[in-house]
């Protein structure tokens, strides 16, 4: 029976989750394909290095460069914006780091062909990051 001095009843839900665009996922495969075999290139490229224990610095210090940027890459996979912005922070530092060690960076055509197509993922990556429909997936996942 219908009583019209009870409140209305409402069945409440739970939105359901945004689902995560295509471009995102795509941008995440190329920023983690550019971070490993950026890493890996830099250990390739200290193998050859006559101080050892050099080349085991810089071996150590590509690890730790791989797991502080794997952790904006796992929070934008989740909809943190900031990390979003982290890791444009982070490529950005790597790009100008790059030109300021010019000479060492593209010494050979091999590091010029290695550093280019690294940074044109990396390029390609930022832009499907804060490019629709990315973008406005940054902001519905923010207001979760």
């Amino acid at each position: 029976m219908n009583n019209p001095y009870q409140a209305p009843q409402a069945q409440l839900a739970d939105a359901p989750e945004p689902t995560r665009p295509r471009q995102i996922n795509f941008a995440l495969v190329l920023m983690w394909l550019s971070l490993i075999g950026g890493a890996v290139y830099g250990v390739v490229d200290m193998a050859d290095e006559p101080d050892q224990a050099a080349a085991i610095l810089m071996i150590a210090f590509s690890g730790v460069i791989v797991l502080v940027s794997g952790v904006p890459l796992i929070f934008i996979a989740l909809g943190h914006n900031w990390a979003r912005w982290a890791w444009a922070a982070l490529l950005l530092t790597g790009w100008v780091l790059t030109f300021v060690y010019w000479e060492e960076s593209f010494a050979t055509v091999g590091d010029i062909l290695i550093q280019g197509f690294l940074g044109v993922l990396d390029a390609v990556a930022i832009y499907l990051l804060f490019a629709a429909p990315s973008a406005q997936w940054f902001k519905r996942a923010r207001s979760r």
